[in-house]
């Protein structure tokens, strides 16, 4: 429930003066997504494109590597505190210039109306047009403030160069980040590759995307496309974004992660896009906090995926995880060595014919925790266990008793969300699932998916729910 936040540095005393966190649309719907428009090209060859193969219904998911990172006891949740080594959230940045009232006072300044990609520009009254022109341009630790506007271009993150979006296009002192759907505010990144944004080898914790619509292209040359992919040890922090997966021919992935990358994924909206087989997201190789996400899987015609963790541990808590409207649904999908940590999630997946909760795809793939979760609508199972007897369990009773992983505290009742596309929590929820979490502050975690602040006992999901 709601507690006012701990520590915070300049970077997020910044946000929170420049860009309200008012809830908007949970992305529940995408009225505006684009089509795809016509042949977009592959991306160049400077990404790797994570493998050979992808999950076609459980048995050819990529292997991602042979080894799981182990990332040490805790992961960075991207939150308020800038990490020492402990077991505190990165900011995303400790180069952003205090602005002092809501204007921005340092940085560059990008302007897709207004701005001109000359070597000169780049202040707020001669901005840049592009994003990708102004990362070429800037010197690290920087800060770049987006103006509202369509950006049609693909961009690699640099370290140490955060990127600001949601700022009004007519007033720099006027930013929501979380207006994803208000043409005022809309910030919006379409790619004009496979990949919206890149973020690769040495780009750390203290690089924060916040505030962006980000949508992934067509399609790659490996016939994915991806809103995000992190890989080669990347750590940014990715927060306050929605993010779409876009418009592969076979795949497509809102975030995928590779090669040891650990991103911090905290408060955004995520789509697997409209492929066949669509992931909200594809953690491959990673030690990842991901909280207070809405994590949707989507629609993909033959199966749809709210998390699939190949070869990786990391750490999913307080996220709502709808595995999709596809044939197959997956909440959460786990393969090869697989051992996440779940706690405090909310996971439906209720596909046409079949719908998993969690699903485990190979013998080493068994969850490290699953504790206080709510498995609603899960069509077939809650837990498919490799192996187990039986292999599908259908009740709480049976997860719990399962011999390979810890699990505790989880439920299986109908949240009451306010509406299919609105999943906060009402006073009519089940206290079971409004206050049936664990407190995650150890994590650095104290807020929900809108800002508000958590208080024991804490709520299932992405939101948190207060009594009036």
């Amino acid at each position: 429930m709601r507690a006012r936040h701990g520590l915070m540095v300049c970077l997020f005393t910044l946000l929170s003066a420049c860009g309200g966190e008012s809830a908007h649309d949970d992305g529940g719907t995408d009225a505006n997504i684009r089509d795809g428009g016509d042949a977009v090209p592959d991306g160049g060859d400077t990404v790797p494109d994570g493998g050979d193969t992808v999950p076609d219904g459980g048995d050819t998911v990529p292997d991602g590597g042979d080894t799981v990172p182990d990332g040490g006891d805790t992961v960075p949740d991207g939150g308020d505190t800038v990490p020492d080594g402990g077991d505190t959230v990165p900011d995303g940045g400790d180069a952003v210039p205090d602005g002092g009232d809501d204007t921005p006072a340092e940085g560059l300044f990008v302007h897709a109306g207004t701005g001109q990609d000359l070597p000169e520009n780049g202040t707020m009254d001669l901005p840049f047009k592009s994003i990708a022109y102004a990362i070429e341009q800037s010197t690290a630790p920087n800060i770049i403030h987006v103006a509202a506007g369509t950006y049609e271009e693909s961009i690699e993150l640099r370290n140490r160069v955060s990127l600001l979006g949601g700022y009004h296009a007519q007033n720099w002192s006027d930013r929501d980040n979380r207006a994803w759907d208000d043409p005022d505010h809309r910030t919006a990144i379409l790619a004009t590759s496979g990949i919206g944004i890149v973020v690769g080898t040495g780009v750390g914790e203290d690089t924060l995307l916040d505030g962006f619509y980000v949508e992934g292209g067509i399609e790659t040359h490996d016939h994915h496309s991806h809103g995000m992919y992190i890989y080669d040890g990347a750590s940014p922090v990715i927060r306050n974004n929605k993010i779409h997966g876009g418009h592969g021919d076979t795949y497509s992935s809102g975030i995928s992660t590779f090669s040891d990358a650990a991103p911090a994924i905290l408060r955004n909206v995520v789509l697997g896009g409209d492929a066949p087989y669509s992931y909200a997201l594809r953690l491959g190789e990673t030690t990842s906090l991901v909280a207070n996400n809405l994590l949707l899987g989507q629609s993909g015609t033959e199966e749809s995926y709210g998390v699939l963790v190949n070869n990786a541990s990391p750490v999913i808590v307080n996220n709502t995880i709808d595995g999709g409207s596809a044939t197959t649904a997956y909440g959460l999908f786990l393969f090869v060595v697989a051992a996440p940590e779940i706690r405090n999630n909310i996971v439906f997946a209720d596909g046409t014919t079949q719908g998993y909760g969690i699903y485990e795809a190979t013998m080493t793939a068994d969850a490290a925790e699953v504790h206080n979760n709510n498995f609603f609508a899960c069509t077939t199972a809650l837990y498919h266990d490799w192996g187990g007897t039986p292999t599908d369990i259908t009740d709480i009773a049976g997860l719990e008793a399962l011999t390979d992983t810890n699990a505790s505290g989880n439920k299986a009742v109908d949240p009451l969300f306010i509406s299919p596309t609105d999943r906060h929590l009402q006073e009519s929820s089940p206290t079971a699932v409004t206050e049936g979490g664990l407190d995650q502050t150890t994590l650095g975690i104290d807020d929900d998916m809108d800002g508000h602040p958590r208080t024991p006992p804490w709520s299932m999901g992405a939101y948190e729910y207060d009594p009036q």
